[in-house]
């Protein structure tokens, strides 16, 4: 470890460790100077061995090596429970009959007409320079890779439609879904426009119909219609006077073991003025929330200026003002960095805010995870923003 730093030394690491002990290493978050080191259990909360647990822990490891050796083949999307999980998507029914049709490789384009004789060129009719199949309408024509851009930036264009559909299955959130889907369907949409109407819809119109579309609250999932007592209202009002609002949230993908945060700065007006989002190494869910509410005390210590951080990981909220012993033994040396600055910083202060308030937050913290956010987030947030 390089002391004068706090950070690892990849260097030393890799000479002496294997490719996937470093990786685990790195993974650690380092206390501030000073925390001695401990033991820790892996399968248990607070860290401590019980017989009960290590019989769970293999039990778990066997289930998931079952898992890995039973993993459907995406070669084969169109699988009875593939096709379920397609017509389950809280979408419209025009969206849910488009990906249909677009999986059989039945949508209109100028390629698939011309293969049935009932047009004259298979040729991209918006850029003249390639046969419009489907994968070069939606993905690599120039007014599609522009409109990803501005919605999905990372985005590769896939091989084909049918896989691309279906692997988001498991490897997507809810909103991911909807974020690409959308924007597929704009485009197509956008598509239709010029070659019928003679309107043409700039790639920017197009990305911005798609944001708003994925942010549709009518096919949102279903939210429980009454509140559980203790839990804070969904209505989110600002924050007192002279005092402003930090959200902050964690994401965490248990498949790729990839990380982010997202933080969001009400001020005291009750309006978006700033923000922070970044990746983060961490190997589970709390740890990535517990290094997001790192990222708001960091932010906050910074500014000084009074702050209320708003988090909705009730449990470490709770940690915080607890013993030490009683901590998540993943967050142990990330709690050790909140508690100092909270102690050196009292005009910060850290409470807890149910998940509905914390939506714009765990929106910033998700799209960053999944390298889809825009460069320009924040505008794009205050535009969504009463939709989330």
């Amino acid at each position: 470890m390089n002391e004068d730093c706090r950070s690892w030394d990849f260097n030393l690491l890799r000479r002496h460790c294997t490719m996937e002990e470093t990786e685990a290493i790195s993974r650690i978050h380092i206390g501030p100077e000073g925390t001695d080191d401990k033991w820790a259990w892996k399968f248990t909360p607070d860290g401590s061995f019980s017989v009960r647990s290590a019989y769970h822990g293999i039990q778990m490891h066997r289930r998931e090596q079952s898992n890995h050796l039973q993993h459907h083949d995406l070669n084969m999307p169109a699988s009875e429970d593939n096709w379920k999980w397609l017509w389950s998507l809280k979408l419209p029914p025009k969206i849910r009959f488009f990906m249909w049709r677009g999986i059989l490789n039945a949508l209109a384009t100028c390629l698939n007409l011309f293969k049935r004789r009932c047009s004259p060129s298979p040729r991209c009719q918006l850029c003249n320079a390639e046969e419009e199949s489907l994968i070069h309408c939606l993905f690599l024509c120039p007014h599609a890779l522009t409109t990803w851009e501005k919605v999905i930036p990372s985005l590769t264009s896939p091989q084909n439609f049918s896989q691309w559909i279906f692997s988001m299955r498991d490897q997507d959130s809810h909103l991911s879904i909807r974020q690409k889907i959308f924007c597929a369907w704009n485009i197509w949409k956008a598509r239709n426009e010029c070659i019928f109407r003679g309107v043409v819809i700039s790639p920017t119109a197009t990305s911005i119909c798609a944001f708003r579309d994925a942010a549709e609250p009518h096919y949102s999932p279903p939210i429980s219609p009454s509140p559980q007592p203790g839990v804070i209202p969904s209505q989110s009002c600002p924050p007192p006077i002279n005092l402003r609002r930090i959200n902050c949230d964690g994401s965490f993908d248990s498949v790729s073991q990839e990380a982010a945060f997202g933080v969001v700065i009400t001020n005291s007006e009750g309006q978006m003025c700033d923000g922070k989002a970044g990746k983060i190494l961490c190997s589970s869910p709390i740890e990535a929330e517990a290094l997001a509410i790192l990222a708001a005390c960091q932010v906050a210590a910074d500014d000084h200026v009074p702050s209320t951080i708003l988090s909705d990981s009730k449990v470490l909220v709770d940690a915080v003002h607890s013993d030490p012993s009683l901590w998540p033994w993943r967050c142990f040396a990330s709690l050790t960095s909140i508690t100092k600055i909270l102690r050196c910083s009292p005009w910060i202060h850290l409470s807890f805010t149910g998940r509905q308030n914390n939506k714009k937050a765990d929106w910033v913290a998700r799209n960053c995870r999944m390298n889809s956010l825009h460069p320009d987030w924040l505008f794009v947030l205050i535009v969504l923003s009463d939709l989330l």
